[in-house]
């Protein structure tokens, strides 16, 4: 999890230095206030603009308004920048979650990108955001969204959600990033997969097989048992 993190961190860093056209958004400060910071991201230049950005990131949770305005209504590298920025506050940038995950909509793939990265940085509060783009037609949302769930630890509280959301899961759709959340919720789980695994079909049931398995509960073996005399293809699960 925390290497997850870095990884995003040196990404985020990476990119905000590419918009700026490789010229140090250090070399002098452009804003030394909030307000200051949300009249420079409007700035018609991007080596401004980024710059703004990296600053707005000490004002943490008061400066989500303005990146979340940037996300929606900014230029192109605006909106890849203010995502990217949401991504390095994590949990302080939770007030974003509903335009980020409308930001996964986006017409250009790296601002879809650096959304869902900012959604799984902020982590829980975005699980049932991340989980409503897990069945999107489109394959790369879909894989962003559950790679991102994986790094967010389950809270039994999302249980009904992340179980209806494998309910709902197409054959074509990776469910890792479902089944390891779900896992990640404990003995909580158990009864309502248990239950799935009875009349839901063939890939959900493989699906319910791995979380159940991820939660470690030793109450998972006789109902997993039962189950697999009556399916032993499962065994290899």
């Amino acid at each position: 999890k925390a290497k997850s993190i870095m990884n995003k961190k040196i990404y985020f860093a990476a990119l905000i230095f590419a918009i700026a056209g490789g010229r140090s958004i250090y070399a002098k400060p452009v804003c030394g206030t909030l307000d200051e910071c949300g009249a420079a991201v409007r700035s018609a230049d991007a080596a401004t603009r980024a710059a703004a950005m990296d600053k707005l990131k000490v004002y943490k949770s008061s400066a989500v308004p303005i990146l979340t305005e940037a996300l929606k209504a900014g230029a192109t590298d605006t909106r890849m920048l203010a995502a990217a920025t949401l991504g390095e506050m994590g949990p302080a940038a939770k007030d974003a979650v509903p335009a980020l995950a409308e930001a996964l909509k986006d017409a250009d793939a790296l601002v879809r990108r650096n959304s869902a990265a900012a959604l799984g940085n902020i982590g829980a509060p975005a699980v049932p955001a991340l989980i409503r783009f897990v069945t999107d037609p489109r394959e790369s949302v879909r894989e962003r969204a559950a790679f991102e769930l994986r790094d967010i630890p389950g809270d039994p509280a999302h249980v009904p959600v992340l179980i209806a959301a494998l309910r709902a899961l197409p054959p074509e759709v990776d469910p890792r990033g479902l089944t390891e959340v779900l896992g990640g919720c404990g003995a909580v789980i158990v009864g309502p997969l248990i239950e799935a695994l009875r009349d839901a079909p063939e890939h959900q049931r493989r699906a319910s097989v791995r979380a159940l398995a991820r939660t470690g509960d030793p109450a998972i073996l006789a109902p997993l048992v039962s189950v697999l005399r009556m399916r032993p293809v499962w065994a290899d699960e």
